[in-house]
């Protein structure tokens, strides 16, 4: 959301140079972390630099595209993931052989190569623009404390410091309740939950009734379309990330497929959704509404989830898996666009920036959440299945199992202990998948 404010206040390239470098120190410090502290900071700088990237491109895709070809435009920057349906797996395979370090050195070799260019782009677009009298710099003089007080002011400081505490409190409670068993009636835990939603409540009417500059205008925050969108948004990734976490090795343990093969079975979706998407965005642009398509994309996307719970047992091929990528990737694609899609056309040029926050914003509530459900599930039943479905020969061995994905697929495909292990995340994706068919509502227009 910061984000969203400098590229508002002072120029897109600012803050696409600043998410490329801290993009860049993220993967610099994967490629020679070797202890969890430097792991740990370096995820929380490729996740920051990353969003932060994808979000320039997203509201650089808004300025260019009209509303009625911005569901085309957004197709047309999804594109890359059919290249990487297809590089992704057998180059994560590769650097898994040799050295795992090099995966990162080399993005942060190419992400440079392939960014710097659009930046010069930019600088020399809003330059033209400056020539020929379309933008005007700020001129004024102020003093440091005049200059400090408008920052804070302009930036929303306090209401964004309120929604980064709550927001950090009560996500956090999901990660740690996730995580370990049992962990949902500590103090800790409610605790954290209580005090983070009490902040984010805080937050709002901050921005409400006191804020100067408000982070989003109030008239959004109650619009009809805004509001379905995001909460969409926040139960399509809530059912997304209950199932896709442990879904490549699902594939690895009861299908027996090799790293590659089960990253070509998930890549799927990524597959579909670009080239799907671009027959959207035409018809978006023919029809000049999208309502009638989100209609449709939910219902693929449940039926899609539904049949994954039918097709979850080894006793299936895993064609009809495949299958059912192919549906998640039309249901999903067509969500995602015209979710963007539908909160830009009801808000203004000038928040543009902060709808496509919000959005995201809501999208990453739902991410820890789905991801702390699928992990609950996986801490509290896991272990219990184990023991209940291992042959006696290696059930002592059930936490050593449990804890290594390695130690899984050591076994002899055909003895009883995979059949065993198999039948365990057999029961594990079935509590996932039943519950991520969910009865969404949607108010987007």
């Amino acid at each position: 959301m910061p984000v969203a404010k400098i590229l508002n206040l002072w120029d897109r390239t600012v803050a696409l140079t600043t998410m490329l470098a801290v993009s860049i120190i993220g993967l610099i410090l994967m490629a020679c972390c070797n202890d969890i502290t430097t792991y740990c900071v370096a995820q929380a700088f490729i996740t920051v630099g990353f969003t932060g990237l994808i979000f320039c491109i997203d509201v650089l895709t808004a300025d260019t595209s009209t509303v009625r070809d911005r569901a085309l435009a957004f197709a047309f920057t999804s594109s890359p993931y059919i290249i990487m349906s297809f590089a992704g797996a057998p180059l994560s395979d590769s650097f898994n052989k040799s050295n795992w370090r090099w995966a990162y050195g080399t993005i942060a070799i190419l992400l440079p190569t392939v960014t710097v260019p659009l930046i010069v782009i930019w600088r020399f677009a809003r330059k033209k623009a400056q020539q020929k009298e379309a933008l005007f710099p700020v001129t004024e003089k102020r003093s440091w404390f005049e200059s400090i007080k408008y920052y804070i002011i302009e930036f929303d400081m306090i209401g964004i410091l309120l929604l980064i505490a709550g927001l950090s409190l009560f996500l956090l409670a999901f990660v740690l309740a996730g995580s370990q068993e049992g962990t949902w009636h500590s103090t800790r835990i409610i605790c954290m939950i209580v005090i983070g939603g009490v902040t984010i409540g805080a937050f709002v009417a901050y921005e409400r009734l006191f804020a100067e500059r408000p982070f989003i205008p109030y008239h959004l925050l109650v619009s009809r379309t805004i509001v379905g969108a995001c909460l969409l948004n926040f139960t399509y990734i809530i059912a997304y990330d209950c199932w896709d976490s442990y879904f490549t090795s699902y594939l690895q343990v009861v299908y027996n497929t090799t790293l590659t093969q089960a990253g070509y079975v998930t890549a799927i979706g990524n597959l579909i959704s670009p080239l799907w998407l671009i027959g959207v965005g035409w018809l978006v642009r023919i029809t000049g509404h999208l309502k009638w398509l989100l209609l449709c994309a939910i219902p693929v996307y449940m039926l899609a989830v539904g049949l994954m719970i039918h097709f979850r047992s080894p006793g299936h091929s895993i064609g009809f898996i495949c299958l059912c990528e192919v549906l998640i990737g039309l249901g999903s694609g067509t969500i995602v666009a015209l979710e963007q899609t539908a909160v830009l056309a009801a808000s203004e040029h000038n928040d543009y920036a902060s709808m496509l926050a919000l959005l995201g914003l809501c999208g990453n509530i739902g991410g820890a959440i789905g991801n702390s459900i699928s992990g609950a599930i996986w801490t509290n039943t896991l272990p219990n299945k184990l023991r209940e479905f291992l042959p006696d020969e290696t059930r002592p061995r059930w936490n050593e199992i449990y804890e290594s994905l390695t130690v899984q697929l050591s076994f002899e495909v055909g003895s009883a202990t995979p059949f065993g292990i198999q039948g365990t995340l057999h029961a594990f994706v079935m509590c996932i998948f039943s519950l991520t068919v969910e009865d969404n509502r949607l108010h987007a227009e």
